[in-house]
């Protein structure tokens, strides 16, 4: 029998994560007292989903006694909402600014969600929203505003915004940013690259394709494609990465995805790591 449970009664508290009354808290199984108001379970789970384990616990506790499976955590959709601003201060914002129009990138903004963090000046946040529209994380992000190159000197500003937040017991499971746009246009093809900058670059560049992202060369995994079964799907690879990602997109065909591989950047001679959005920033529109 676990030590702590979750409190059967119809008691709710406020969430430390929404702030709603939704919370239900963890009991001590033998006298019944609560455990400490941080470890429970948020019941709102198309919005938030919190979920704190006691620290104490050898293993995470589920919601099942007969299950071992730890939900999924999300982030409130007021915390992203409330970093759609200042993006007079967004350094990423910055650099689009000199290559496409306000409205251009306006539009692009709000469709991604793209959110200005405090956690460096000028950060960027790219939130992971999933196919039901529930935020998994933020990608927080710095860019140099007028190459915009990452800043990684002298170290690489990459963070997670659940990590800034220090959200105990959260359970963070990835999925592909950008992925909450499926739902809204139907009739356009995928086109999948690595980089949420590349992402956002190519959806001003080529706006007839929902442009996704990995986040990185190793999140190409079906589990993060699973919602995607039934679209097309191109695959756009940085240079070098052709072959690994051919693995998958194989593999994936063979499942009955409808994806392919595109060749591009395979077919030029250009250093490793250039990205498609290199390469339509250079030669299409000869910035660099």
């Amino acid at each position: 029998m676990y030590q702590n449970t979750l409190d059967k009664s119809s008691k709710k508290f406020v969430c430390p994560n929404c702030k709603k009354r939704s919370f239900v808290r963890f009991v001590d199984s033998e006298t019944g007292s609560y455990l400490a108001e941080n470890y429970g379970r948020c019941d709102r789970e198309s919005e938030c989903r919190y979920y704190s384990h006691p620290a104490n616990e050898k293993k995470h506790f589920s919601i099942s006694k007969t299950s071992e499976i730890i939900p999924t955590s999300y982030i409130g959709i007021h915390i992203m909402n409330e970093t759609e601003t200042d993006y007079c201060q967004n350094n990423f914002v910055k650099f689009l600014l000199n290559h496409f129009t306000v409205r251009q990138v306006g539009i692009t903004l709000e469709v991604y969600h793209i959110g200005t963090s405090k956690h460096w000046n000028g950060a960027s946040i790219f939130w992971q929203i999933d196919s039901k529209n529930r935020v998994r994380t933020g990608k927080i992000m710095l860019y140099n505003a007028s190459s915009g190159k990452r800043i990684k000197e002298p170290y690489n500003h990459v963070n997670w915004v659940h990590s800034v937040l220090k959200l105990k017991g959260f359970n963070l499971k990835q999925c592909l940013f950008g992925l909450h746009r499926i739902n809204i246009e139907l009739s356009k093809p995928i086109a999948i690259v690595e980089s949420e900058k590349t992402a956002i670059i190519m959806s001003l560049v080529a706006p007839d394709f929902i442009w996704l992202a990995t986040g990185s060369k190793a999140n190409l995994k079906e589990e993060l494609l699973k919602s995607l079964r039934n679209r097309k799907i191109i695959l756009h690879p940085d240079c070098g990465e052709f072959e690994d990602w051919q693995k998958v997109q194989l593999q994936l065909k063979a499942k009955g995805y409808k994806i392919a591989m595109s060749k591009l950047l395979e077919q030029m001679e250009l250093k490793r790591g250039f990205d498609l959005a290199d390469y339509y920033l250079k030669d299409v529109y000869a910035i660099c």
